[in-house]
């Protein structure tokens, strides 16, 4: 297949890894791309790294903004994107060489193709030959249980690890100011155009795990805004009468204000975040419940844990025997600090 894919890749003070990032998509055996990269502000030398390679190869385009958050550095790269299909990348993550080209062949007959992703704490990744296995077409259901849990399935969370023909890509953009749950905020809009989705399960994406990342990071107010977020999408998904979708929304929202109350424990922000996630969750209670998107069990299970919190804990504890000195080591730590 021939046809130009846009590759939008946000940077963000990522020096040490935005070289082998993109070597990894000059690299790829389809060659007909461009790489749309978003220089958010950074403070290091991120920018000059791009620049320098975007002089040696010009298929890779640089476009500096001051610093706005990776939704808004998505949103440039997506107005500038002239490719007919649309691909998402993270300028500390890599791709497998067929990483295009074996989703391009997938895509075939589809709207979305997506493969399996690997995580990896080296930049030097091992990458044998693949051919194209069968395809699978996935419903929401599938797509949103592809790898059985649903709470790990960062496969229907994330925008990256897929192929998007570009009408899909360029339905919505990603909300501004938002750090977090950005992705699934995007991805739950999308699906609302009904798109054929198809997957194959070849490791193609790699997902470097870095213990600065925002996924890692201590807990801080900016964390609350997963939750205006997934609260906006909710909401946006019932005006829409798409109730599958919405009952995963909400499944989101509170696994996120259930890890929110946790990590908030033992910081000086508990009350607050206790206060905002008291609000979102009270506010979908009825509809959580209501929600045959998700079973009984589970619904219930999570309105007993998110009304009291003792009885969440003792259940993240009967899950998770760790569990419980990490609640004991948050009390402490609070102790300590009053």
């Amino acid at each position: 297949m021939s046809a130009l894919v846009s590759i939008v890749i946000p940077v963000y003070n990522l020096s040490p890894y935005i070289a082998s990032c993109l070597q990894s998509v000059q690299a790829q055996t389809f060659t007909d791309w461009e790489a749309v990269c978003v220089d958010d502000g950074s403070a290091d030398d991120s920018g000059e790294i791009i620049r320098a390679m975007a002089a040696d190869d010009p298929r890779i385009r640089c476009i500096r903004q001051e610093n706005a958050g990776v939704s808004v550095a998505r949103n440039t790269a997506l107005a500038e994107a002239k490719g007919e299909y649309i691909c998402f990348l993270d300028g500390d993550d890599l791709l497998h060489p067929q990483f295009l080209a074996l989703l391009l062949e997938a895509i075939d007959g589809f709207d979305i193709a997506c493969s399996d992703y690997c995580k990896t704490s080296v930049r030097d990744v091992d990458c044998p030959t693949y051919t194209l296995p069968e395809r699978k077409a996935l419903d929401f259901a599938a797509f949103y249980h592809l790898k059985g849990d649903l709470d790990a399935n960062m496969l229907s969370k994330a925008v990256w690890g897929k192929l998007f023909r570009r009408q899909f890509a360029l339905a919505f953009s990603f909300p501004a100011g938002i750090r977090y749950s950005e992705d699934m905020h995007y991805i739950g809009k999308v699906l609302t155009q009904h798109p054929r989705i198809v997957y194959i399960d070849l490791p193609l994406y790699g997902y470097f795990e870095r213990p600065d990342s925002a996924c890692s990071a201590a807990f801080s107010p900016g964390q609350l805004t997963c939750v205006q977020t997934l609260d906006d999408l909710c909401a946006f998904l019932r005006d829409k009468n798409e109730p599958y979708l919405m009952g995963q929304a909400l499944r989101n929202l509170y696994a996120n204000l259930l890890r929110i109350r946790t990590d908030s424990i033992g910081t000086p922000y508990k009350k607050q975040a206790f206060r905002v996630c008291g609000r979102a969750g009270r506010k979908w209670l009825g509809a959580w419940l209501r929600s045959s998107a998700n079973p009984l069990k589970t619904r219930l299970l999570i309105v007993c844990f998110f009304c009291c919190e003792r009885t969440y804990e003792w259940g993240r504890i009967y899950l998770d025997p760790t569990m419980k000195e990490h609640f004991r080591a948050q009390r402490k730590a609070a102790r300590q600090k009053n």
